[in-house]
């Protein structure tokens, strides 16, 4: 992967990154705690780099979950036409989906907390210019430009399936 910035930068503005969205996740474990009591967070620990496919799991009444936290600070959820994560989450949460695993993907927002459920009804990926085809995402470049990274494919959510949390 290469950089924007200089290494070094880079390295400094993704150890902030990384604390400032752990201890969001953290926060948001103890709401989600509420509806999914079982769950646990995939780094208990903290540490610095976690290397788990998701930020926690739950087993409620024999569903196996898993879940991904985002946090974009300073904008609403329809700020953009479209959230991001990381391709290899849609990637990963396809692939569990086939053992029956459900994953949900939270953003939380300057307006609330938002979700997206993958889903056998939608998960097949759409087309960037329009969500028109009914399709919930699209696979696209894109980057965190806060932190310098240089541009790779992601999966964009439309805005209008995203669903408000409480």
């Amino acid at each position: 992967m290469q950089y924007i910035n200089s290494y070094t930068k880079y390295k400094k503005l993704q150890n902030e990154n990384v604390e400032f969205g752990t201890s969001k996740e953290q926060a948001w474990i103890e709401v989600l705690r509420q509806k999914y009591p079982n769950i646990k967070s995939t780094n208990p620990h903290r540490k610095e780099i976690d290397y788990s496919a998701f930020d926690a799991t739950s087993i409620e009444n024999g569903q196996k979950f898993n879940f991904e936290l985002k946090t974009r600070e300073n904008i609403n959820h329809d700020t953009y036409p479209a959230l991001y994560m990381g391709l290899n989450k849609i990637i990963t949460a396809k692939n569990q989906l086939k053992n029956g695993v459900r994953t949900i993907f939270f953003w939380d927002c300057a307006d609330g907390l938002y979700c997206w459920e993958l889903t056998e009804n939608n998960k097949d990926d759409g087309h960037w210019f329009s969500s028109d085809d009914g399709k919930e995402y699209y696979i696209a470049l894109g980057a965190n430009q806060k932190i310098g990274q240089e541009s790779a494919n992601v999966c964009y959510i439309w805005k209008e399936f995203l669903q408000k949390y409480n």
